[in-house]
């Protein structure tokens, strides 16, 4: 799940997205929709890669009540219907693995005051509008990770993956040049424990800035 950090200005608060984060129940999400053949996304870097996960720095689990306070505390009352405000998901149309489990975030967020309002587009019309224009405010979509990190988990958080003559790189124009070195630096060398080491500072950066909100991942 991208924000749009730039265009969005609820999604530039910390403490919506973490109360976004909180306000998601996984689980209910992988049991209505996936029929249970998926695990809940826990770290930018997933626990399919034991060496380099850092089981420390995971996202915020449910808790409908923390989302609350965090919204309260962020300024976003609830208004006499009990919203707080509107955001829209842009996702491409027919396509299982998101819309359904879109249509329960729905229901997830307006338990908390977030009126969520999707937005399905044909695949071509999705990508021009989210990865060459940016025109959204939230957008999900199935990410392959490859074989290691280094071959698709950081084009999702690198500075020099904003780039909107591609599709499916750093739609959110997150830019952390620590990351961005990090990121560098596990992928010059060969030694897995100094790799390791770099992975764990890029998820302990990335949990605390939660660019993306990581939501399943299919068996």
């Amino acid at each position: 799940l991208f924000f749009n950090l730039v265009d969005c200005e609820v999604c530039k608060n910390l403490q919506v997205r973490q109360a976004i984060a909180y306000a998601i129940n996984k689980q209910q999400i992988i049991d209505l929709t996936m029929f249970g053949l998926a695990q809940p996304g826990v770290s930018p870097i997933p626990p399919a890669y034991p060496w380099a996960f850092n089981k420390d720095a995971v996202e915020p689990s449910y808790d409908p009540d923390m989302a609350n306070k965090l919204l309260d505390e962020a300024g976003y009352p609830r208004g006499p219907d009990g919203t707080r405000f509107t955001l829209t998901l842009t996702y491409q149309a027919d396509y299982a693995r998101v819309e359904r489990p879109n249509e329960v975030l729905v229901q997830q967020l307006k338990a908390v005051g977030i009126d969520l309002k999707l937005n399905p587009l044909e695949r071509n019309t999705m990508i021009e509008e989210v990865h060459h224009k940016y025109n959204f405010e939230l957008y999900d979509h199935l990410y392959s990770a490859g074989v290691d990190p280094a071959l698709g988990i950081d084009r999702a958080y690198r500075c020099s993956a904003i780039d909107n003559t591609q599709s499916f790189v750093n739609v959110s124009r997150y830019c952390n040049q620590r990351v961005d070195d990090l990121f560098d630096q596990a992928a010059s060398t060969s030694d897995l424990k100094q790799r390791a080491q770099d992975y764990y500072e890029i998820q302990d950066i990335l949990l605390k800035d939660l660019p993306i909100i990581d939501l399943f991942l299919p068996s």
